[in-house]
């Protein structure tokens, strides 16, 4: 193992989770397997950089617990794992012990593919004080100002994606998008026990995934493999790896990632309108390229992907894994905390606006992962704050189960459905 690697799994097997949590009722969707009811949620997790170790702390507690996942959604960070989870194994399958061990196994600092001048600039950036050298230091920022003009990113996201490809998918057998959809079938043997109103259809796909990319080209959010369409030729076998690498292109930090001979305008039109109601000016420049960054850019926790609007009461719940806690913003003393508060106020924006019009149920599915003092960038951090991050998953995920209730919430959101018709009855609206 790389002595830079982490020791994810022994903090995971090592932590104790309460006997209690094992036997509630999480959904109305389950099967029952050794004697236990084993429970089906979406899981939407949010977007991080580094922090989504805690991602993986919070899906462990969830599984130990007999919660599995159907459908899965993330940006960044949070698209990483809700691949790895999408891929790992069939959705009646535990995934994170296995996500465990590949990330044990991988010095994150590999991932700073740059040149060696920008990777000492980078390494350095991230520590306090001054034990780098001042030359070494503007060498780098030289090298890094010109890499910016020529990529417009200081690192290539090659290591990510040869790590990604080799490390994650091929050993799942997942490295296409219908490799991956054979993942979603749930197996002839599992008897799923679910209410009237959930659809479900044996043999056919039981899970989804919904990764975030924001794409520069025509400056919408695309999901992956939903709008797989747009940017991949019919017959083309689709990379799921190119949906983390679009959806962790970290501007300035990483290159971003561009698709070459996309399809032609003509062909995709109707789509691009039913989708996005967009209509390019200049048609013919679509077909050659799409340019993608972080998903997060334009949400980093799309927690609308499959939460279930009000006026349905949902057959099982949407969980929500974020990345820290909501903080002020007063001080914008320095440039770099200027800079930081603009893109961080620009990113959340859209998904703050649904967390304000949905918040009676939303403060009952969605948990913050404490990452206080911890950089989102620290690809060299330190063996203490991983062990720290990944723990602070596993305990927010117990006080999240601890606090939740299906029943409780069932009722929220059915008192809910009568108050929207209640209104539309009001407004003549219903028949």
């Amino acid at each position: 193992m790389d002595p830079q690697a982490s020791d994810i799994g022994q903090v995971l097997s090592s932590f104790n989770i309460p006997d209690e949590l094992k036997n509630k009722a999480y959904s109305d969707v389950y099967f029952e397997q050794d004697g236990n009811k084993i429970y089906f949620v979406d899981l939407v997790m949010e977007g991080g950089g580094m922090l989504g170790l805690g991602l993986v702390g919070y899906t462990y507690v969830l599984e130990q617990c007999n919660i599995r996942f159907r459908k899965v959604a993330g940006a960044s960070a949070g698209a990483i794992n809700a691949i790895g989870i999408s891929a790992a194994g069939t959705p009646d399958q535990q995934k994170t012990p296995a996500i465990a061990r590949m990330l044990d196994e991988v010095a994150f600092f590999s991932f700073v593919d740059g040149p060696s001048n920008i990777r000492t600039l980078i390494q350095n950036f991230n520590k306090s004080g001054l034990g780098h050298k001042v030359f070494r230091f503007t060498i780098g920022a030289a090298s890094a100002v010109v890499r910016l003009f020529k990529k417009r990113g200081l690192n290539p996201g090659d290591a990510f994606y040869q790590w990604m490809e080799n490390k994650i998918l091929k050993p799942f057998n997942a490295v296409t998008v219908a490799q991956l959809e054979q993942k979603w079938v749930l197996p002839e043997d599992i008897e799923l026990v679910y209410p009237d109103r959930f659809a479900f259809t044996k043999g056919q796909e039981f899970s989804d995934l919904a990764v975030k990319a924001s794409c520069m080209s025509i400056g919408v959010e695309v999901t992956f493999p939903k709008h797989k369409n747009l940017f991949y030729r019919a017959d083309a076998a689709v990379p799921v790896t190119d949906f983390a690498r679009a959806s962790m292109s970290v501007p300035i930090f990483f290159d971003p990632f561009i698709l070459k001979d996309i399809p032609s305008y003509q062909t995709i039109m109707g789509q691009l309108q039913t989708e996005f109601s967009h209509t390019l000016m200049d048609p013919a420049v679509y077909g050659k390229e799409a340019t993608f960054v972080d998903g997060g850019l334009m949400s980093n926790f799309p927690f609308d992907e499959f939460h279930a609007p009000v006026g349905i009461i949902p057959s099982m719940p949407t969980f929500g894994a974020k990345l820290g806690f909501d903080v002020d913003r007063f001080d914008n003393g320095s440039l770099l905390k200027y800079l930081t508060n603009m893109v961080d106020i620009a990113k959340g924006n859209s998904d703050r606006e649904y967390r304000h019009t949905h918040y009676a149920d939303y403060s009952q599915v969605v948990k913050e992962i404490d990452t206080t003092g911890i950089a989102w960038l620290d690809f060299d951090m330190s063996p203490e704050d991983k062990k720290k991050l990944v723990e602070n998953g596993c305990k927010a995920a117990v006080e999240f189960l601890q606090s939740f209730d299906w029943e409780q919430y069932k009722q929220l959101r059915e008192q809910q459905s009568k108050v929207l018709l209640s209104s539309l009855t009001e407004k003549g609206i219903t028949s």
